[in-house]
């Protein structure tokens, strides 16, 4: 019999490593029945709990293991292992630390504590775990990728990139080591780079949907559109999934728009909309559905308002670069300086104007300095950003919440400040004459927000246009005072000049450059 049970229990293990789950749970149940004290199986068992992240049962299957070998540092680690993806960090802790009391080299128990440091923010201690964990595996990618994380938390960005590429030198196209490079390249401001290493792992027969879509956000970042298409088909008549798809469409349909391609991004966007159905929680779905929804209202406003628009018109481009409020313009007829113009739009998408005041470069610099480099030296242009800031779920108004010991005023002050000098300084050196637009009043719906929140807030946009008007004249440009054809005399926010709870319908957006350029507004 024992020789029996220990065949099946060999069946049992592989095949849990061929993932036939079924099997190896069966397996090891068939050896529980007649062997109920064996640890072996209840290890199994934990294992395969493990895999279906079915975190309390594994803490109840690894401690029966633990029961028949109290001494064993492997099981005591799997136990710790399973507390630790079930939220009881500081049992977790303590199976780690028992497991180090009898082999004190023993690497799962190291990477488990480090993990646990890295928990408490005490990446030094973090560190030292996976260090000593290394010296056990040299050649662990996954130990490396700790690494990195420490270095990321500390903010050496450059150390963690170091870490992931010697990961990814161990395991060749890794997708989440490829992931992760590419993150730490992107937040260097080393956009090229980035998209190189998404590329690198790309073929036909093999496209990870998260690679793709990290390569095709580097892309339009980059401005290369027509490599962006030709890998949105590509992707699109892959075996991806239908979200998948649709993230890849609408990330087209954000340059099609800009670049006035209407028809060919309402066809992108007819093929997107399993984004929406979808109902995704990342936060990259979540993003791309605002466009989603936005680019329906702008593609419908387009065939009801069509007098706003001259697609025949050779009259001058008024280019404006910034985030996703610049699309309401994006073809746009208007006056600039007493002459007929038709508006360009330069989508940058994302940045706060927090990112673009940052001393350390970031792929949301590089985002605006292409969308500048996109416009002809000696141009007008107008800039749109801060609104993202001015938000009251991110930025300002949040930050200042969770910090009260910041000064509000002086910490908007210093950011727009910073924002102004280094838009300032990319378009002078092109040449281009630069007028910042400022921040629209916020009509979007605020779930479980106060009146009085929702008043600070505005005291927070009000403040961020001040201090915009201020830097502006210093720099000697001027601001187009957007914010006041969002609200009435009494200050109140006309709801029905918003295309959604955050953007302006075209024609009230062109209406603000219209009254900037007829004297009637000055920024204030």
């Amino acid at each position: 019999m024992v020789a029996e049970l220990r065949q099946v229990l060999g069946q049992a293990i592989a095949s849990l490593e061929q993932r036939r789950l079924e099997d190896a749970e069966a397996g090891c149940r068939q050896v529980l029945q007649h062997d109920p004290k064996n640890a072996q199986a209840w290890n199994i068992m934990g294992a395969l709990a493990m895999e279906r992240r079915q975190y309390g049962d594994a803490v109840q299957y690894f401690h029966q293991a633990f029961l028949q070998r109290q001494n064993d540092p492997a099981v005591i680690t799997n136990m710790g292992t399973a507390f630790l993806e079930n939220g009881q960090q500081d049992k977790a802790e303590i199976c780690f630390r028992q497991a180090l009391s009898f082999n004190v080299s023993h690497s799962p128990a190291l990477e488990g504590a480090g993990r646990v440091a890295l928990l408490q923010e005490d990446f030094k201690q973090a560190e030292q775990y996976f260090s000593q964990a290394l010296a056990c595996e040299p050649q662990s990618p996954v130990l490396m990728q700790r690494m990195a994380e420490c270095c990321r938390q500390q903010r050496d960005i450059a150390g963690a990139e170091a870490w992931y590429r010697k990961a990814l030198s161990i395991a060749p196209g890794h997708v989440g080591i490829v992931q992760n490079l590419g993150a730490a390249l992107n937040d260097q401001g080393k956009a090229e780079d980035a998209a190189a290493t998404y590329a690198s792992v790309l073929t036909p027969e093999h496209m990870p949907a998260g690679i793709v879509l990290n390569y095709l956000t580097s892309l339009f970042i980059l401005r290369r559109f027509d490599v962006l298409e030709h890998a949105v088909q590509q992707f699109a008549a892959g075996a991806a999934t239908e979200s998948d798809k649709a993230q890849a469409w609408v990330t087209l349909a954000m340059a099609q728009y800009q670049n006035g391609q209407w028809e060919a991004a309402a066809k992108s966007l007819s093929l997107a909309s399993a984004i929406v159905e979808s109902g995704s929680s990342s936060a990259n779905a979540r993003s791309l559905q605002v466009y989603y929804r936005y680019f329906e209202r702008l593609l419908e406003y387009r065939q009801t308002h069509p007098e706003i628009y001259d697609e025949a018109s050779t009259a001058p481009l008024l280019h404006i670069v910034g985030d996703s409020h610049v699309l309401a313009l994006a073809g746009v007829k208007t006056t600039w300086r007493g002459k007929p113009h038709r508006c360009q739009a330069h989508l940058a998408p994302g940045p706060k104007a927090w990112h673009l005041g940052r001393e350390t470069p970031n792929h949301y610099q590089v985002a605006a300095q292409n969308a500048l480099q996109a416009v002809p030296e000696g141009s007008d242009v107008l800039i749109s950003f801060g609104e993202i800031d001015c938000r009251i779920d991110e930025g300002i108004y949040p930050y200042c919440q969770k910090h009260p010991e910041i000064n509000m005023p002086e910490a908007v002050a210093e950011l727009v400040q910073r924002y102004v000098q280094f838009i300032h300084h990319e378009a002078k050196g092109r040449g281009l004459h630069v007028t910042f637009l400022n921040v629209p009043a916020s009509a979007r719906p605020a779930p479980g927000k106060s009146e009085v929140e929702c008043k600070a807030l505005d005291t927070v946009i009000r403040t961020f246009n001040t201090c915009l008007r201020k830097e502006a004249k210093h720099a000697g440009v001027g601001v187009i005072d957007v914010y006041a054809v969002t609200t009435d005399a009494e200050g109140h926010v006309r709801a029905e000049r918003y295309l959604d709870g955050t953007h302006l319908l075209p024609h009230i957006m062109a209406a603000a450059l219209a009254e900037w350029n007829e004297g009637k507004t000055d920024g204030q």
